[in-house]
């Protein structure tokens, strides 16, 4: 099981975003006594983190703004002195038409005083529009357990600063397969980069668990040369929550 002791000792490596999730987002209250302990080890080891936020693609009726936004105050009120410093979007549209929408959650976040990170996942190639207005900081341009070798980024990708991409590669078995998969992140110009063999086949939950090669992962992320040496992108179940894509 994931613990908050198993991710600082590395944070002086790489650097580490850690995405907290209590219960689809920070669960309507301040944080336990465990997660008042388990935040305060985070920081203490210098990893970053940002709250969790669904958003359901945009669909209002099945998500409204008001929760979204409910969502983002409590991150604001509650989360922010023991840590937490922005915000994760989660099952964020790539429709075109949705830009507005949530250009309009990234100036809310905005106004937050503590809050100065987004984070945004589609998990799959997005339109330009979502990076250039902007939408979020860092945008997760691939998440899934198959795909990644053939992967083909859209072309404007290569005209940002790599900071802005991040790639989540799950199910990937082996610390060789995890290596190239660094490498093809770094290769695509994305800055922020998961992997784990943990899988979420048969829906099953792939962030409950670390990867096996944590510390080869960790050791070879470090060694991506510069410029831009990709950074780690740390998720996970147990003290440090994800939701489970739908």
């Amino acid at each position: 099981p994931i613990t908050a002791s198993t991710v600082p000792i590395t944070a002086s490596t790489v650097p580490i975003t850690a995405i907290i999730n209590v219960n689809n987002g920070p669960g309507g209250a301040g944080p336990n006594s465990d997660y008042q302990h388990g935040l305060a080890d985070l920081r203490a080891g210098g990893v970053s983190m940002v709250g969790y936020v669904f958003t359901k693609y945009g669909d209002t009726a099945l998500r409204p703004l008001s929760a979204i936004k409910t969502d983002i105050d409590l991150w604001e009120t509650q989360f922010s002195s023991a840590g937490i410093g922005g915000i994760f979007l989660d099952e964020v549209s790539n429709d075109p038409a949705k830009v507005a929408y949530y250009k309009g959650i990234y100036d809310y976040i905005q106004t937050k005083p503590h809050l100065t990170k987004v984070l945004a996942n589609p998990g799959i190639n997005t339109p330009e529009a979502y990076i250039s207005t902007p939408t979020a900081d860092t945008t997760v341009i691939f998440e899934s357990d198959t795909g990644w070798p053939a992967y083909v980024p859209d072309a404007y990708v290569a005209n940002y600063t790599r900071n802005h991409f991040a790639v989540l590669d799950l199910g990937v078995g082996t610390v060789g397969q995890m290596q190239q998969a660094v490498d093809l992140a770094h290769a695509r110009n994305a800055g922020y980069i998961y992997v784990t063999n943990d899988s979420p086949a048969g829906g099953a939950n792939p962030f409950d668990t670390l990867p096996s090669y944590w510390a080869q992962e960790v050791a070879y992320v470090a060694s991506v040369p510069e410029p831009g040496a990709a950074a780690l992108a740390f998720l996970g179940l147990g003290l440090l929550g994800r939701r489970r894509r739908a």
